[in-house]
């Protein structure tokens, strides 16, 4: 029994070529798809930069807003009144 098909070994190494050959088209396929995401999704942000790094500053402002008293406090023990903050909730 011949396990090799009809076309012997030369098929063999035919066959593995073309994997390589197909494996290594799609890969440059691939990446060149993610490069063109990547330079739409930048010539789509690139003119509102700005506004786009202001809602993000305002974004981190409004998650930490709860730690403003500390930066503000007149009192030299933040830690603890930090803690005892949190105390009074539990």
């Amino acid at each position: 029994m011949n396990t090799t098909s009809d076309y012997g070994y030369h098929g063999m190494y035919i066959m593995h070529a073309l994997f390589i050959a197909t494996t290594f088209m799609t890969i440059i396929h691939l990446k060149n798809m993610l490069i063109a995401i990547m330079s739409q999704t930048f010539s789509d942000r690139n003119p509102v930069k700005d506004q786009i790094r202001i809602k993000n500053h305002l974004k981190f402002v409004i998650s930490n807003w709860y730690l403003h008293y500390i930066a503000f406090s007149d009192s030299n023990d933040k830690e603890a009144k930090f803690y005892n903050r949190f105390r009074s909730n539990y």
